[in-house]
């Protein structure tokens, strides 16, 4: 090897290397352009509207029971339930999206947000229980 090549490859080497501090993340989202930061009002246009659809989560949660041991009666019945709990598991994705990223925007203030959701994935736990032991009584 010839004797500045490998001060030369050990430079670019050094070139390369990205330096800690443009790693690092900001943590002053005042600090962060626009254009960098998600629109939660994309998701949901405010805090009460997200409290909205998280209630109306809810009330859709005993909708699930008129189900319980009725899948294996028909498929109409099955698909129906089906599109229920997707529709329910969509509209709970959402609502999960919009705490987690107001959460990292600011854990003090909205660290409610994934205790509320957490609230409804308790309630809701039958109506997933009650679809998946039915299930198997469909394949049998």
């Amino acid at each position: 090897m010839r004797p500045f090549a490998g001060l030369a490859l050990s430079l670019l080497g050094l070139a390369l290397t990205p330096r800690i501090d443009v790693l690092a993340q900001e943590r002053d989202r005042s600090r962060i352009p626009e254009e960098y930061k998600w629109n939660l009002a994309d998701v949901y246009p405010s805090e009460a509207a997200w409290r909205t659809a998280k209630e109306a989560l809810v009330a859709k949660i005993p909708d699930v029971d008129p189900y319980r041991g009725t899948l294996a009666s028909s498929a109409d019945q099955l698909r129906a339930c089906l599109d229920l709990t997707t529709e329910m598991g969509k509209e709970f994705a959402r609502l999960y999206s919009y705490a987690s990223m107001t959460l990292d925007q600011d854990t003090q203030l909205h660290a409610d947000f994934l205790a509320a959701l957490l609230d409804v994935h308790l309630q809701s736990g039958g109506g997933d229980a009650m679809v998946g032991s039915n299930y198997w009584d469909v394949h049998r």
